[in-house]
């Protein structure tokens, strides 16, 4: 590094005034504190075409120290200060830092006219989940949940559900999305479930040619798939050789602690409205010992799911299922490819947002 802050000077001084300014800045950076922030303002600054209440947002996300406090701007859009999000000055490693869950005096009411109206337009692509996260206090992944179990009638068509559990499930669930992170949070988790039941049930006969435990555990992956997120990552982890990088060996980093992490929640006495479930049925065993419980059958899912998320894992996932179209050989009778065309769905609901009109 020495080498190349002595070349670079060397460079400065034989060079062009604007090169040399360049120049100066950079070894600014390289000599400070501020090499890794991100200079928003001045990439803002050159964008003439942003709005100016779109730019305020970014800067009081990106800066707060220096924004943040001082503006009065308003927002561009009741979107951002649907949470009254406090801008997260740093990015904490959650195995130190306990991110505080949601407080909230808000009664979970299913039954409530306003939120059940609005959840009629569900089945429409442009479905407005931010009216929706409006209309709901700000809870539209514990109502999502609730209306697309019932939707499904999930608790009639698997035995030894238990209805009491899961509303208390995914009402932890929810408050563990901190509502401080200005994309990861329970509304977007809330828009991946309805996505993902779209494209199940509406864009194509998906719904149809999965089982029924399978529908229900891709639901389920697609309310957990960002639980606790810390709001940065899997790199800067792995940059800062962070406790959790180690703890995932670099690997799927956020993917895996969310999935760790929203399982641990479900296995809660309390929460786990699989419970009635989890004691092998003797019969079962006896006449077919080498097939999984449904219980399994959930957590082989939910996980190979919540994994596929990785965008490092996209490329592998994507030519599998391009060759396999390309092919003709996608067979939905195939477990494992069922569980791919799965994979692609929840991929494609986690990025599908700003492809809807509203």
């Amino acid at each position: 590094m020495l080498c190349v802050i002595l070349g670079a000077q060397d460079v400065k001084s034989r060079c062009s005034p604007e090169d040399a300014s360049q120049l100066a800045h950079v070894l600014h950076l390289v000599g400070s504190h501020a090499l890794y922030s991100t200079n928003v303002q001045t990439v803002l600054n050159g964008d003439s075409s942003m709005d100016e209440g779109v730019k305020e947002f970014l800067m009081s996300q990106f800066n707060p120290r220096k924004h943040g406090s001082t503006s009065n701007t308003p927002a561009p859009s009741p979107t951002m200060n649907m949470h009254k999000r406090k801008p997260r000055t740093s990015c904490v490693d959650p195995l130190t830092t306990t991110i505080p869950a949601n407080e909230s005096k808000h009664v979970f009411n299913p039954a409530n006219p306003a939120i059940r109206a609005k959840w009629k337009e569900h089945e429409m692509w442009d479905f407005d989940i931010f009216s929706f996260a409006e209309v709901t206090e700000g809870h539209p992944l514990a109502y999502a949940m609730y209306y697309t179990f019932e939707k499904h009638a999930f608790f009639d068509r698997i035995y030894g559900l238990n209805p009491t559990k899961f509303v208390r499930f995914i009402q932890a669930l929810e408050a563990g999305y901190p509502s401080s992170n200005a994309y990861h949070n329970s509304t977007h988790a809330a828009d991946v479930l309805i996505t993902f039941d779209y494209f199940c049930t509406k864009s194509s006969s998906l719904a149809r040619k999965i089982s029924t435990i399978e529908l229900m555990a891709g639901l389920l992956a697609c309310a957990m798939h960002d639980y606790k997120h810390p709001g940065c990552t899997g790199a800067f982890f792995i940059h800062t050789s962070s406790p959790l990088a180690l703890r995932y060996n670099d690997k799927s980093i956020l993917e895996n602690f969310h999935a760790a992490e929203a399982w641990s929640l479900l296995m809660l006495p309390e929460n786990n409205f699989l419970s009635d479930r989890m004691d092998p049925d003797p019969v079962s065993m006896l006449l077919a010992p080498d097939v999984p419980s449904i219980d399994a059958q959930v957590r082989h899912v939910v996980l190979s799911l919540i994994l596929a998320t990785d965008l490092a894992r996209h490329p592998k996932v994507l030519n599998k299922f391009q060759n396999k179209v390309l092919t003709n050989s996608l067979d939905m009778v195939s477990e494992q490819d069922r569980l791919l065309v799965m994979k692609i769905a929840i991929k494609a609901a986690d990025v599908a947002n700003p492809a809807k009109p509203s």
